[in-house]
């Protein structure tokens, strides 16, 4: 690096401070809510002492299960786990319970107990901070996070360039000579200690934004499935096994496995699934998983990290290096001072950047004097960067505190039946669109402890006039939707049928009488009141991030364009 000419070192050095100029402010913000991220669980340990646990005796993994099904009996449980990046072992697990009308909550357990400590939440702060970090909870927003590891990866390496003999700043750090010889020194000092940090960062960054154009059966294998001939074999209501079983089965086929989590089935041809980790140290818990018939307990599958091929074995350890969770709790610590580094390094080059063109401190200490327009010389872009940034999060706030309040969509009960071995329950929204379609809630239930078995489940109305073909219902078997059409006004009364085919051909039918003249009929295309609706702000997060992404690329490229010509006009007065 020392072999390097004055004029390249030069271009290396305007390239560091261009991309400081340009992207510094949302760097500094990603590096801050990421360095925040890595330590989120603990803090809220910390904040909250109902999650402090005391990780005594054998997990309870049935009787939890149970006291989550008891206190949520309209819900459906996913299981029971513990967070991915969670180090402490008296921080409680984590689960998840959905309603057929697509409300979810995020609930902590203790399973050495088998309580609940933490009922129902929407809005938590590691989802809430991870979000920021992540996608600004945005879906444009995930790749213009993923798009700012480039200008980090770049300007690392610039500054390592174009900096000489920079291993002589490891304890440089000047004092008594100004502010701006002491921001340059604890600038060099702090970049030296963090350069391959935030090259980790970047690489890392670059990944996910590459995941994304991925496979995502690949970056997220989804496991086996039970084939038509198994689920045929089990018969029509087959009944599921206690967890306890489930982890037992595990351990004998993956002795070297500590069970850390359990995902539990949503359709009939899901399998269990059992998580846990091995002693590695640069892994998911999900990369060591076995699979489980749900209604035998045989062993479907095995993955083991060990066993993984390269690629693989990145994608399972990118987020341990990302966040810090390969060291335990004094590496998450570490990560999240070196990630509050990064802002630091970012505003102390910003100070020198504003210094040196004489914005702050005085003027430009050059012959040439500052011809750059206002629009370039004050920090405009950071001004409106912030406030847009500000707008997204209190917007997501603001729609997470609704959501705690707003009821669900009134319904209109259509009935219960008996449909060939099973139970079924049909309803709709009570408030529904003219000439539109309805969406139809069918939930089919063979007893505790049992699984509704079958292959598929149709609706369609009795009147051939309204609907020639049959709607599928999609989804799971505690929670199914079919959108069917909605009739006029003036229909009194049509029969929904729904028809269940079995796996080996069997249909079994049943109708539900839909009286449409106790349905509150909105106009064409309309939509339900604010009152009856979950807030849902992703497009207008969306929009604020177009916004700042067009805002970005309006002053880069001027900004660019007036440098060249500023370059340009300075050369000619030169000659």
């Amino acid at each position: 690096m020392g072999r390097l000419s004055p004029s390249y070192r030069k271009r290396l050095f305007a390239l560091h401070g261009w991309l400081g100029l340009h992207f510094g402010l949302w760097l500094c913000v990603v590096c801050l809510t990421g360095a925040i991220a890595s330590l989120t669980e603990e803090i809220e340990w910390l904040t909250d002492p109902a999650l402090r646990i005391q990780p005594l005796g054998p997990i309870q993994w049935q009787q939890t299960y149970e006291t989550l099904t008891q206190t949520y009996p309209d819900a459906e449980v996913d299981g029971f786990r513990v967070g991915e990046a969670t180090v402490l072992a008296s921080l409680a697990w984590k689960s998840t319970v959905s309603y057929p009308d697509g409300r979810f909550g995020r609930t902590r357990v203790d399973p050495y107990q088998a309580t609940i400590v933490r009922p129902r939440q929407l809005l938590t702060l590691t989802h809430f901070i991870r979000q920021l970090h992540y996608n600004v909870h945005s879906d444009l927003g995930f790749y213009l996070i993923g798009f700012l590891a480039l200008p980090l990866f770049l300007s690392a390496v610039s500054g390592l360039l174009f900096y000489k003999n920079w291993w002589r700043s490891f304890l440089t750090l000047r004092t008594g000579q100004g502010w701006r010889v002491f921001w340059s020194s604890a600038h060099s000092c702090i970049g030296v200690w963090a350069l391959l940090f935030a090259l980790l960062m970047a690489i890392t960054g670059i990944w996910y934004l590459t995941e994304s154009f991925l496979a995502q059966d690949l970056v997220f294998p989804e496991g086996p499935t039970l084939s038509a001939k198994q689920l045929e074999a089990h018969g029509p209501t087959p009944k599921k096994l206690s967890l306890d079983q489930y982890i037992a089965s595990a351990k004998r086929a993956f002795p070297e496995l500590d069970p850390t989590g359990i995902g539990l089935p949503y359709s009939p041809d899901e399998t269990v699934s059992v998580s846990g980790r091995t002693g590695g140290w640069l892994t998911r818990d999900r990369a060591n998983t076995v699979y489980l018939d749900p209604y035998s307990g045989d062993v479907i599958a095995i993955r083991k990290h060990d066993d993984s091929e390269l690629l693989t074995w990145w994608i399972n350890s990118v987020d341990a290096l990302h966040f810090g969770y390969w060291g335990g709790l004094a590496g998450k610590v570490v990560w999240c001072v070196l990630g509050l580094s990064l802002p630091v390094l970012m505003l102390s080059g910003a100070y020198l950047s504003f210094r040196r063109s004489g914005l702050i401190g005085g003027n430009r200490t050059t012959a040439h004097p500052d011809r750059r327009p206002l629009w370039q010389r004050i920090p405009l872009r950071s001004v409106i960067t912030l406030v847009l940034f500000c707008a997204i999060v209190m917007t997501t706030t603001y729609s997470c505190e609704l959501r705690r309040h707003v009821a669900a969509p009134q319904q209109h009960t259509l009935g219960s039946a008996s449909i060939g071995p099973w139970a079924a329950s049909l309803s709709r929204p009570a408030t529904v669109n003219v000439g539109g379609t309805t969406p139809y809630s069918l939930r089919v239930e063979a007893g505790a402890g049992r699984t509704a078995n079958f292959k598929k489940a149709t609706l369609h109305l009795s009147d051939a006039r309204l609907t020639p073909q049959p709607v599928e219902a999609i989804g799971q078997v505690h929670a199914m939707t079919a959108w069917a059409p909605t009739p006029e006004h003036g229909e009194k009364s049509v029969n929904m049928v729904l028809t269940i085919q079995t796996w080996d051909g069997t249909r079994h039918v049943a109708e539900f009488p839909d009286s449409w003249s106790a349905a509150s009929h909105t106009s064409l295309n309309g939509e339900l009141g604010p009152s009856e609706r979950i807030p849902d702000t992703t497009p207008l997060s969306n929009t604020f991030v177009a916004v700042m992404t067009l805002f970005w690329v309006v002053t880069v490229i001027m900004g660019t364009v007036w440098l060249w010509f500023d370059r340009r006009l300075e050369a000619k007065q030169i000659l």
